[in-house]
């Protein structure tokens, strides 16, 4: 996927032209399955973060 436009790698017949399409198409799902992935892996972290600080909150007024 890195060197999709840059030319560096060129197909000369039909069927490796078939081939790099494929190969693009599915580098670019990976790569926005993983960026998602790691997108929900940051909502669940900063998720996790507020309850605690709720629960910390939540305590402390009980102790006042």
């Amino acid at each position: 996927m890195i060197t999709v436009g840059y030319g560096d790698i060129t197909p000369v017949n039909m069927q490796e032209r078939l081939f790099v399409i494929i190969v693009m198409l599915i580098s670019c799902g990976v790569f926005a399955y993983s960026i998602n992935s790691i997108g929900r892996i940051l909502e669940e972290l900063s998720k996790r973060d507020a309850l605690f600080r709720d629960s910390i909150s939540l305590v402390t007024s009980y102790l006042k």
